[in-house]
């Protein structure tokens, strides 16, 4: 897998809802990255990356990341978590220090297919 950073031109992440519609989630621009996620967690691809009209970017693999980044990627966590909370309309009009304050207050929490989240009466 590959970490990139966009150096020219913008693209729109998009994620394939269940009944096959594409939603927009982010615009991001030159200075923007994306990738990362896959890298680190080792998961698939968590959202399609459109280019709009011509990009230029620079590109990491796994190996290469690790190396040149590897301290920075609690850094690069924090951005991204403040990327998804910047998507959820309660914290939309938040700024992006705001954003990033909040990723050290928020838990980040998994649940297993099946799993209660909350369970009535608890």
């Amino acid at each position: 897998d590959v970490f990139y950073i966009i150096y020219k031109g913008s693209v729109i992440c998009t994620k394939t809802e269940d009944d096959g519609h594409e939603r927009e989630m982010i615009t991001l621009g030159a200075g923007d990255f994306f990738g990362e996620r896959a890298l680190q967690k080792k998961e698939p691809r968590a959202a399609n990356v459109i280019a709009c009209g011509e990009v230029e970017c620079f590109t990491l693999t796994l190996d290469q990341f690790n190396k040149l980044l590897g301290n920075l990627q609690d850094v690069i966590y924090h951005i991204t978590t403040a990327r998804v909370l910047k998507s959820v309309p309660l914290l939309s009009a938040l700024s992006e220090e705001a954003l990033y304050a909040l990723t050290n207050i928020f838990t980040h929490k998994k649940y297993t297919e099946g799993e209660f989240v909350i369970k009535e009466g608890g």
